[in-house]
């Protein structure tokens, strides 16, 4: 009994040690879908005098991205998702002149 009351001492101590050497993580800052969309939007480079974003209300904007690269624009969407969990929920997609460029204009809105 004794052998096994030392064990239960010496695992707990082993606990609160790797305890106190944690940090916590912080909780993410809330902000906006639109302020979102706006930095991840300049992060990416898809800002331009041919974007423009307006809000819908507070989980919802309207993204209109005129002579953008097809597949930046995809990444950057498949990033919102993954790691924001924004959704698509409308999308329009027209093919520019120049190849692999697209004007595109969706309506995103958060998951989560």
């Amino acid at each position: 009994m004794k052998a096994w009351w030392n064990g239960l001492q010496q695992a707990r101590t082993q606990v609160t040690a790797i305890m106190a050497t944690r940090t916590l993580a912080a909780p993410r800052p809330v902000r906006s879908l639109f302020a979102l969309i706006d930095s991840s939007a300049r992060d990416a480079g898809l800002m331009s005098a041919q974007t423009r974003i307006e809000p819908l209300g507070e989980d919802r904007v309207r993204v209109s991205m005129d002579g953008v690269s097809f597949d930046q624009l995809a990444a950057w969407l498949e990033n919102l998702d993954r790691s924001e969990g924004v959704d698509i929920n409308e999308w329009s997609v027209d093919r520019a002149l120049v190849p692999g460029v697209v004007n595109a204009s969706m309506t995103l809105q958060t998951s989560r």
